[in-house]
């Protein structure tokens, strides 16, 4: 799955696979999470608020972490 390299204090890179559902998170101390059955547009939030350089943190912390399941 190709990443997208982000400007974050808590991530490095993110991607989504469409066709699976599940969304890449690499965090900045190299852990990468594989969320499960995540709809697109949770996708296409993370891309807008990394776009307008908000906190991508908050929002996973906020809408994902806790909601999803997730492999590390």
């Amino acid at each position: 799955m190709l990443r997208l390299v982000v400007k974050s204090n808590a991530l490095t890179s993110m991607g989504y696979d469409e066709r699976a559902r599940v969304l890449e998170l690499e965090y900045k101390n190299g852990t990468v999470y594989r969320y499960k059955v995540v709809p697109r547009h949770v996708w296409e939030e993370l891309k807008r608020i990394e776009a307008r350089g908000d906190s991508l943190g908050a929002y996973v912390n906020a809408n994902i972490r806790d909601t999803y399941d997730f492999l590390e």
